[in-house]
């Protein structure tokens, strides 16, 4: 998890030829440890690196201006597809400011293109 007021990424790595990421779970969250400034987040799903791969989903949380306040996402049955042998990036768009802490986590497979 990364420290307060720090952009939270997690990466798949390149499954190798013929083969490619499956993302089958998201969960992103984003929390204040003391009373941040009120902010609308966003949460990608890259297929490749991250901050510069093709979207494959994306999503908002807001976070109120309040110590404690937590928003998240948490998906599961999802079957979305990456590129043939590319890395698949789960990541907040930008940090959230200060006294916020984000944290992301992606479930997935890999599957024969």
């Amino acid at each position: 998890m990364p420290a307060a007021n720090t952009q939270a990424t997690t990466t798949k790595a390149a499954p190798g030829a013929g083969l490619r990421n499956v993302c089958t779970g998201i969960t992103a969250t984003i929390a204040a440890s003391a009373a941040p400034a009120a902010v609308v987040a966003l949460v990608v799903l890259r297929d490749g690196a991250t901050g510069v791969g093709a979207v494959l989903w994306a999503d908002y949380v807001a976070l109120t201006a309040v110590a404690g306040a937590v928003s998240k996402i948490n998906l599961s049955g999802l079957r979305i597809r990456g590129s043939a042998n590319t890395q698949m990036t789960l990541e907040f768009a930008l940090a959230g400011g200060a006294n916020t802490l984000e944290v992301v986590s992606m479930q997935g497979a890999i599957e024969t293109v």
